[in-house]
């Protein structure tokens, strides 16, 4: 699951927690990260990206906590994420020079939200698609590169993929 998120500024921060629940309720640290910012001080926005590279099946939820050079800390709000290693999903022709197309999309999902992000987490692009006959060609015209594909479907679920575009 990559996991990414941007401060506006930072005042005093030392670090930031990604952590996990199954239940919404009790969370466990996946990871930590150090604060970009010098000193634990931006007054410009700074953009993050990770990963849990072992996510539990299912729905999980995940919150950040902002640990401050003083000790204490401030909490994200909760996202949902539901894992599926379906392998019927499929995104090609990977690496790609164009288009890819999205295959294996269940029969329940009409739509689902393309979100591109470049190797470092920042956004490239975002784009409602619509489903037929369960599969969906996307824009990938993107400089030469790793992206990252979110797919946010029309039921809640969500997929990360890579894409290597290349020329």
């Amino acid at each position: 699951v990559a996991l990414n998120w941007e401060t506006s500024s930072e005042d005093g921060d030392k670090y930031f927690t990604v952590e996990r629940s199954r239940d919404g309720a009790t969370f466990d640290s996946v990871c930590a990260v150090g604060s970009q910012a010098p000193g634990g001080n931006s007054a410009t926005p700074l953009q993050y990206l990770t990963y849990d590279p072992h996510p539990l099946p299912g729905t999980s939820y995940y919150r950040l906590r902002q640990t401050h050079t003083d000790g204490t800390s401030t909490y994200s709000s909760v996202d949902m994420v539901t894992f599926s290693s379906s392998p019927s999903l499929s995104v090609y022709p990977n690496p790609t020079t164009g288009p890819v197309t999205v295959s294996g999309i269940p029969a329940t999902i009409s739509s689902f939200t393309a979100e591109w992000f470049d190797e470092r987490g920042r956004p490239v692009s975002r784009v409602s698609v619509a489903v037929a006959s369960g599969s969906a060609t996307l824009r990938a015209d993107f400089i030469p590169g790793l992206y990252f594909l979110r797919m946010v479907f029309s039921d809640g679920s969500v997929r990360v993929e890579k894409v290597l575009v290349v020329r």
